[in-house]
């Protein structure tokens, strides 16, 4: 696995497990941590709800799609102005668009 991944403002520390926006720490939870880390992994690829809720929670955890929906309301929020760059697509998942604007 890639120790730092980036994509514009924001940049993921995974060997100490800390997410930077603009260089300033924000306090992601496990979870939310995860969900950002994969979808900038697979930036301008769509993640179904099927593909996010197998990758982060796994196939024995009973977790409501909705979960998923709080989630990434959550990262949107700490996103601020970034919160663009998270795009929901319609009854289908989520993507992290492949460029900034």
């Amino acid at each position: 696995a890639e120790l730092i991944y980036e994509f514009g403002p924001i940049k993921i520390d995974n060997e100490k497990h800390q997410i930077f926006i603009n260089d300033k720490e924000i306090f992601f939870p496990k979870k939310e941590y995860e969900l950002l880390k994969l979808l900038i992994a697979h930036k301008g690829k769509i993640l179904s709800r099927k593909i996010i809720l197998n990758e982060i929670w796994g196939n024995d955890i009973y977790v409501v799609e909705r979960t998923i929906d709080v989630h990434i309301r959550k990262i949107r929020e700490k996103l601020g102005k970034y919160d663009y760059l998270l795009e929901t697509i319609k009854g289908v998942g989520y993507k992290l668009r492949d460029k900034i604007d």
